[in-house]
């Protein structure tokens, strides 16, 4: 059954959603921005407790128009000892955001790919992908 609505209760309607559509992308960038405090300060971490040697930040967290309230943050790690990597893994993770730590010396071609193209967030001992 086809509804008829009229011209005013039709705008009503889109100015409702174009006010949604806005204030949920407020959140997202104000959430985005959060989440690239928080991928430096694990990088920071990563650092200081694991002496990670380079930390890249990749994934949606880079792109304004993918970042969304399930987005989490994803981070090549390189130089962590491979018997504390589940445990650097384990106290990264943090109540607002899943954390998804990715060793880059067992990356596979496309993370090595995206490790490249990604934000460098410390850089102490350069690798090359």
């Amino acid at each position: 059954m086809l509804m008829n609505y009229s011209e005013s209760t039709v705008q009503y309607y889109r100015n409702a959603w174009k006010k949604r559509a806005i204030e949920e992308a407020s959140r997202n960038e104000s959430r985005r921005i959060r989440a690239l405090e928080c991928a430096q300060e694990i990088s920071d971490f990563l650092v200081k407790e694991f002496n990670a040697q380079r930390t890249v930040l990749i994934g949606s967290v880079l792109q304004r128009d993918r970042f969304r309230d399930t987005s989490d943050i994803d981070i090549v790690v390189e130089a962590i000892a491979p018997s504390e990597f589940f445990r650097a893994v384990a106290l990264c993770q943090l109540p607002e955001f899943k954390v998804d730590l990715i060793d880059g010396a067992t990356a596979g071609p496309l993370m090595k790919e995206r490790a490249i193209k990604g934000m460098v967030l410390h850089d102490g001992q350069k690798q090359n992908y």
